[in-house]
């Protein structure tokens, strides 16, 4: 049957698909999604045939071999409440849009922030899967609902002969502790480095 999908290259080639469409919502849990084997292979085959028709693979066997990493391919769907993997409450209020994204045949337990740019791109430019879903904001910016929370990101776009040109892209990443501790380092190995002395 056929499916209706946008195909969006701002910052990484993306497939995005209506979650509805496939008989999902978007707001499921990564795990949940992973263990649903009918829907991800679905998600798979639409991933590989995009791959194929972008002519980065030869046939989709290849590109389910060999060219596993991009596109990526998500599933959006229109503002809905969902609990994160944090079992933490996301009103529909809170986001534009709900997402999740699906990388090397795994969703992701984000948004990657190369996709997440390039779907505030596609939320941006009437016509697309994730323009149709989203709530409009007159500043281009689109609360992503991912399974992990909410990401604000926003994108300027311009139409220029028939074409989308991206102006901007911005977001915001927080840094966090990955780690706190000792490393031991034998002294022998440590001697002569000028660092070290």
């Amino acid at each position: 049957r056929p499916i209706i999908a946008s195909v969006v290259d701002a910052t990484i080639p993306m497939v995005f698909v209506r979650a509805d469409e496939l008989g999902a919502s978007a707001t499921e849990l990564p795990q949940d999604l992973d263990a649903n084997r009918p829907l991800q292979d679905l998600l798979e085959e639409i991933r590989c045939q995009v791959a194929v028709q972008l002519g980065l693979a030869d046939s989709v066997p290849h590109a389910r071999e060999k060219v596993r990493a991009i596109p990526k391919i998500a599933m959006v769907a229109s503002p809905s409440q969902y609990r994160t993997t944090r079992d933490t409450l996301i009103g529909m209020e809170q986001v534009d849009l709900v997402a999740r994204m699906i990388s090397m045949g795994k969703t992701h337990r984000t948004f990657a922030g190369t996709s997440s740019m390039c779907i505030a791109v596609a939320a941006a430019i009437p016509g697309t899967v994730v323009h149709a879903v989203a709530r409009q904001a007159l500043s281009g910016q689109v609360r992503i609902g991912h399974p992990a929370g909410v990401l604000d990101i926003s994108a300027n776009v311009e139409q220029c002969g028939g074409d989308w040109q991206v102006e901007s892209v911005t977001t915001q990443r927080t840094a966090r502790r990955i780690m706190d501790g000792m490393i031991y380092v034998p002294h022998s190995y440590m001697q002569g480095k000028p660092w070290f002395e």
